[in-house]
């Protein structure tokens, strides 16, 4: 009715029947609103058509015949008039066979069919609606109706991998965050959608985003603002919102949960730090032999990545080829006289699966090859290497070797600082790694949070005490308190 109840319209909840006449009878008891009877009845007739006008399909999405539609494609059907959604329901198909849902619109003019799941690359899909389906008036379709398309080779984002991956400890408070995805993914894009957290929920801020693009993967590293503090959790978060180039997301929320190291301190006397480039050099090896890329392998010292003093020493690689090496060597080899003793030094990893070796050679200058360990981490770690299987005591440094791995990347650079002897012995060193003056070095990282490293070198065996001050020349904290140590370079960790 309308709203002032002179003007009356009949909905029919079917439609008409064809090739038929209709009588409209109105009775003369009809009253008005106050009471007042029509008086006579009124009659009037009409005839349907001979044929339904029946609803028709304007448009679909994907559209016939396209082979171009991502995995990720919703199905949209849209119609002249609104339809019955139950007789849809019942009468299309999808093959291949995939599970969904339907969406329509408030005017049951539009459907969606939302996959469950992707759909499948490089696959010929067919979308069916047959004559059954119904408008509203439960008028059908004329015919059959159906349309195919084809997706194409490309599958969703994926993460293939990462650094740290979930529920992994001992990460280095140094250690930079690696992301490989399958697919080519835009930078602001990983920016706006990837944070990092500690386990009390506060945001760490991210400093760095460098994406390195192979043939086959991507590979994003992500350097925190500061470093990690030791023993602690965090969580990085990938929002399901990052997409690849193609505009195909990653479907799920990753959550990777890790844990720091819980003492990143190494006791010892330092008898290389790398603060002179000059005595090393990369070794010339024939490239059909060792496989190496010459020109863009090399060594140098750098003050980009340090545990102390100014520099470390930067071996940055490129392979040609498996079972490749490149072999850093020390002009003069390094005396460690390790009876009984421990040794290691700092290596800041590349996360490459190569393997790096120390080249050492006993008192008769047979060379030993040493595996430290494969280069499956970041940030800084200090490695030990076992030389109990030579038999000799009188055992010398000559050099650092990266050995390409048949899992392991062809370009890469590791950092490496501050080689060291872990117990005290009374044997002799070589005067070069005597220092010759006292000195107190610049501590490293600084600033920091929470632990910093500070070095010392004493040229004689001296008596040592290490205090820290404020500003105001008031003491804070003792480090050490007239300690003997022997001559040589010393680091002390302090928790701040």
């Amino acid at each position: 009715w309308s709203e002032d109840f002179t003007k009356m319209i009949f909905i029919p909840e079917r439609a008409y029947n064809t090739s038929t006449k209709y009588s409209v009878i109105i009775d003369e008891d009809a009253e008005t609103y106050n009471g007042l009877e029509l008086g006579y009845d009124y009659k009037y007739e009409f005839t349907t058509s001979s044929e339904h006008l029946h609803p028709y399909i304007i448009k679909t999405y994907p559209e016939n015949f396209i082979d171009t539609v991502f995995i990720n494609t919703e199905i949209t059907i849209e119609f002249n008039e609104s339809m019955d959604s139950e007789s849809f329901e019942k009468n299309y198909t999808l093959s291949p066979k995939l599970e969904g849902k339907l969406e329509w619109d408030s005017e049951f003019k539009k459907v969606k069919f939302v996959p469950e799941k992707l759909l499948e690359t490089s696959t010929n899909y067919k979308f069916q609606i047959l004559n059954f389906v119904k408008n509203k008036y439960g008028v059908p379709l004329k015919h059959n109706f159906e349309f195919s398309f084809k997706t194409n080779k490309r599958g969703r984002l994926q993460l293939v991998r990462s650094y740290p991956f979930s529920n992994k400890k001992d990460i280095s408070t140094t250690s930079k965050i690696k992301l490989e995805f399958n697919h080519s993914v835009d930078k602001n894009v990983l920016q706006e959608n990837i944070s990092l957290y500690t386990s009390s929920g506060k945001k760490i801020e991210l400093k760095e985003f460098s994406i390195i693009s192979n043939i086959d993967k991507i590979v994003v590293e992500i350097e925190p603002l500061e470093n990690f503090n030791k023993d602690s959790e965090y969580n990085l978060y990938l929002n399901k919102n990052i997409k690849d180039d193609l505009n195909i997301p990653m479907m799920n929320d990753i959550s990777i949960k890790f844990k720091t190291e819980t003492n990143n301190y190494v006791a010892g006397n330092v008898i290389e730090g790398f603060e002179d480039g000059s005595k090393w050099s990369k070794t010339k090896l024939n490239n059909s032999v060792s496989g190496n890329v010459i020109d863009s392998s090399y060594f140098e010292k750098s003050e980009k990545q340090k545990v102390s003093g100014k520099y470390s020493g930067k071996i940055k690689y490129n392979f040609s080829k498996e079972n490749s090496y490149l072999t850093i060597q020390r002009l003069q080899p390094i005396n460690l006289f390790s009876n009984g003793g421990e040794s290691g030094m700092w290596i800041y990893g590349d996360l490459s699966d190569n393997l790096v070796l120390v080249k050492v050679i006993d008192d008769k200058l047979v060379s030993y090859d040493v595996v430290i360990d494969t280069l499956n981490w970041s940030g800084w770690k200090f490695k030990k290497f076992n030389l109990s299987n030579i038999p000799t005591s009188a055992i010398s440094v000559s050099g650092v070797i990266i050995k390409h791995s048949s899992k392991g990347s062809e370009k890469g650079e590791i950092f490496i600082d501050d080689l060291m002897m872990l117990k005290k012995n009374d044997l002799s060193r070589t005067e070069e790694n005597i220092p010759s003056e006292f000195s107190l070095e610049q501590n490293y990282p600084n600033p920091f949070n929470p632990v910093t490293t500070i070095s010392f070198k004493i040229p004689t065996p001296s008596v040592v005490s290490l205090d820290v001050l404020n500003i105001l020349g008031q003491k804070v904290r003792n480090l050490i308190n007239k300690e003997s140590y022997t001559a040589g370079t010393w680091n002390v960790e302090w928790d701040g």
